[in-house]
């Protein structure tokens, strides 16, 4: 099993699902950076074209929000 983190590329995502994995995780934002999904375009199309979970990492906010 594996769960890779990657950039939020559809194509990459595929690729990735077809050689196996069972989750993709791309990143909504550089971590930490406290910008919020700069992606978003790209994580929806991840996630329409996905046959595995997909969970989005990073870019939901900073911690002392969550509080």
């Amino acid at each position: 099993m594996f769960f890779p983190h990657i950039s939020p590329d559809p194509v990459l995502a595929k690729r990735l699902e077809d050689v196996g994995c069972s989750t993709v995780m791309p990143l909504g934002s550089p971590i930490g950076s406290g910008r919020g999904v700069l992606a978003l375009e790209e994580i929806q199309i991840i996630i329409e074209q996905s046959g595995v979970p997909v969970v989005v990492d990073a870019g939901l906010g900073v911690p002392s929000k969550h509080l």
